[in-house]
């Protein structure tokens, strides 16, 4: 037989959080806010500096197959840009007029089982190397980031007669450029 119903119970501890449910849906964009004051004239600044900032840039390169080279400065024959003059074709050195941090790059090129090791100097002193070899076509690059002074000559040339065959034609497979990052100050 069924019984009377029992009296309430007394209240039982909180439970746990129940987890999150699905996020809701985005709702509309707002509306634009108030437009702001006028803000007052700038400071003379990094702004100004970087106008009047002196500009140097040069990318040059072997449209033709130079082969085998003297260990001395490599000469170029196609200028791509020499922004500045500052890269001199005759002597194939790159002479800082603007003190600065300068970044420059070489990319040279072989074939054949050819191999090369290519050097950039700066005022005589062996800077960074790029070094290939193997079979077949090949090339070798670096890049390195100088603190010059004027009058600072930096170029490229091979570091031996051992590692010196290059192979180039109208594609440029070896090519030397640098450019002024910033001025001193």
């Amino acid at each position: 037989m069924k019984g009377d119903i029992g009296g309430k119970g007394q209240k039982g501890n909180q439970g746990l959080d129940g987890r999150d449910g699905l996020p809701g849906k985005i709702g509309p964009i707002g509306l634009p806010g108030a437009t702001g004051e006028k803000g007052g004239k700038g400071e003379k600044g990094e702004q100004a500096t970087t106008i009047s900032q002196p500009k140097s840039a040069f990318s040059v390169g072997y449209n033709v197959n130079p082969g085998r080279l003297p260990v001395s400065p490599m000469k170029y024959p196609l200028i791509i840009t020499n922004f500045g003059n500052n890269y001199n074709k005759e002597t194939g050195k790159f002479v800082c007029q603007h003190p600065g941090i300068y970044v420059f790059q070489l990319t040279s090129g072989s074939s054949n089982g050819n191999n090369i090791l290519t050097i950039i100097m700066k005022n005589g002193q062996h800077i960074v190397s790029a070094y290939e070899s193997g079979s077949g076509y090949k090339s070798a690059s670096n890049m390195v980031v100088l603190d010059l002074v004027a009058n600072d000559e930096v170029w490229t040339q091979p570091v031996s007669t051992s590692y010196n065959y290059y192979s180039s034609n109208v594609n440029i497979f070896c090519s030397f450029s640098g450019f002024l990052l910033y001025a001193s100050a």
